[in-house]
């Protein structure tokens, strides 16, 4: 197996600002239209806040606070939201809220109350953004009972949240109107920002918080997955992995760091972590790590993955390791993944870590038009149950592609009687209905 660097800065240094969306498989329309709205506002926040973050700097003095916000700085900053230039507006409006001093922080609710742009998203976050950098606290409890548009008020949370937890996380958890919003189920947005800015604040009782956690719960995974993530940005990954070795506490906690660890430093150091991975991973504590090592090392190296899943014994978090890393893998470069799957030999594409690698190569090249590769692939299908129905769902694409084709082969093919009825099923809506029992 080869291992080599990944180089994946950009991918890594992002990857904290990633939304999880519903599979590609299955999503209408709509989701896919709403996916690609939030990734654009997700890069336009990211563009807004690099530029701001460019210039954290740049101090204004009270004399120039004067000539940029004018006597009534709120009523300037309404002023701004007017300007109908996009780029424009947005450089004069961070230009305003950089210059709000201190101990006037009710200029930016004031403000926000003027603006009378309800498609002014952009606006609402930037004014949110300068408003936490002088009270965290205000701006986040304005993100949480004012926002009505949810990735908007995640944009804001992700920012206000961190600035609270950066200056006093334990005043956020134990905060009476933010409690309801850290109920099981929290916010994602508002979890990445606490366990980020707790983090970088240095402040102690993180780990414990974590800890204490409902096991096995979506939020203590996140909590673990933003830890691991913003510990690697300042930790080397032995560094990172001597501190998970040393973790106290319960078996599922350490099964969860563990596993975590290791797929967000799979995409640093592939080698460090297939190395650890051989120490562990068929130890209790590292039994789920294969299936999140392929998963994660499957966003920058498809080969990379399969290749590390595909020597490990096949278990449960192999098989679905492989399944993760190839469902990936497809998606992004499907003539590398065909590539890849066509150099594997017999015997490991009968076998069950391939099998799910096995499924999706037969159903994509179906759906590209190349029903006869996809048929030929069937065989090695274990079971005899899933050939038959993959088939006839095979047959029904090429009937509607290729109709002449598809009879000639089904005319010399041992596929039943009932086999074919239902592979027209669909294709002729008045043919008859097979019965199952």
């Amino acid at each position: 197996m080869h291992v080599g660097r990944v180089s994946s800065a950009s991918r890594y240094q992002h990857r904290w600002l990633e939304v999880d969306f519903v599979s590609i498989f299955g999503e209408s329309r709509i989701l896919r239209a709403m996916k690609n709205r939030f990734r654009l506002l997700a890069l336009i926040i990211l563009f807004t806040f690099v530029f701001l973050g460019c210039s954290e700097n740049v101090q204004t003095s009270s004399s120039d606070a004067e000539v940029i916000l004018g006597a009534d700085p709120a009523a300037t900053i309404i002023e701004i939201f007017g300007e109908p230039d996009r780029l424009a507006r947005t450089e004069r409006l961070i230009a305003a809220l950089r210059a709000v001093p201190a101990d006037q922080t009710q200029v930016f609710e004031e403000a926000l109350a003027g603006l009378d742009f309800p498609n002014r998203e952009l606006d609402r976050v930037l004014v949110v953004t300068a408003w936490a950098e002088h009270d965290a606290p205000a701006a986040t409890r304005w993100a949480k009972n004012i926002e009505r548009v949810d990735v908007v008020r995640d944009a804001m949370f992700s920012e206000a949240v961190y600035r609270w937890a950066l200056e006093d996380p334990e005043s956020f958890v134990s905060d009476m109107e933010m409690s309801l919003y850290i109920l099981p189920g929290i916010d994602k947005s508002i979890m990445r920002a606490l366990i980020k800015g707790w983090f970088e604040s240095g402040q102690p009782r993180l780990e414990t918080y974590i800890h204490d956690m409902t096991p096995q719960s979506i939020d203590r995974q996140r909590a673990i997955d933003t830890l691991a993530n913003v510990m690697a940005k300042r930790d080397s990954p032995d560094k990172i992995i001597e501190w998970a070795t040393a973790l106290s506490g319960d078996t599922v906690y350490k099964t969860s760091v563990y596993a975590r660890v290791a797929a967000e430093l799979v995409v640093i150091d592939p080698e460090r972590v297939v190395e650890w991975c051989n120490e562990v991973c068929d130890t209790p504590i590292g039994k789920r790590m294969p299936h999140l090592i392929a998963a994660s090392w499957a966003d920058v190296s498809g080969e990379g993955a399969m290749d590390f899943i595909l020597s490990r014994p096949n278990a449960t978090a192999v098989r679905t390791g492989a399944r993760a890393a190839y469902r990936r893998f497809i998606r992004d470069e499907p003539e590398r993944a065909f590539a890849w799957l066509e150099t594997t030999t017999e015997e490991q594409r009968y076998g069950p870590v391939m099998q799910g690698p096995v499924s999706m190569y037969v159903n994509r090249r179906s759906t590209r038009g190349q029903p006869e590769i996809a048929i030929e692939w069937l065989k090695y299908l274990e079971d005899e149950g899933q050939r038959d129905s993959v088939r006839i769902t095979i047959m029904r694409r090429w009937l509607r592609t290729d109709n002449n084709a598809a009879e000639a082969w089904m005319a010399q093919s041992s596929m039943s009687k009932e086999d074919k009825l239902e592979a027209h099923k669909k294709f002729d809506p008045k043919a008859p209905r097979l019965r199952t029992n």
